[in-house]
C-alpha cells in the first residue's frame, strides 16, 4: 500500500500561510491529488514556498472508496455509496 503527501516549507524566512514555516498535506492515495495540493499551496504562498511530493508506507487518509467519485477523508461519507469510511477502508483500499 502506497499513499502520498505535500511537504512545503519557506525558502527565504516567511510565514506561510497559517502563520507556519513548513507543513505537510494528509495522505492521498493518489499522487495526482498530493501533487495538486502541494501546487494549491504554492500558489497560494507565492515564490517563497517550496515543497515536494513523498511517498508513504501508510494507508491513506484521503482515498476514492467507489470509482468515478471524488476523493474523501477518513470520517467522511463516500460520495458514490453513502458510508462512513474508516481506517479498516482506508488500509483495505488498494490492497
Amino acid at each position: 500500500m502506497t499513499s502520498y503527501f505535500a511537504r512545503y516549507w519557506s525558502t527565504d524566512g516567511r510565514c506561510l500561510v497559517g502563520a507556519v514555516m513548513q507543513g505537510q498535506s494528509s495522505r492521498f492515495d493518489s499522487r495526482a491529488d498530493a501533487e495538486q495540493r502541494l501546487a494549491d499551496t504554492q500558489e497560494i504562498n507565492g515564490p517563497h514556498c517550496s515543497g515536494e511530493i513523498v511517498d508513504s508506507d501508510l494507508y491513506p487518509e484521503i482515498f476514492r472508496h467507489c470509482p468515478r467519485h471524488p476523493a474523501q477523508a477518513i470520517g467522511g461519507r463516500c460520495f458514490g455509496c453513502g458510508k462512513i469510511l474508516t481506517v479498516a477502508d482506508a488500509k483495505s483500499h488498494g490492497s
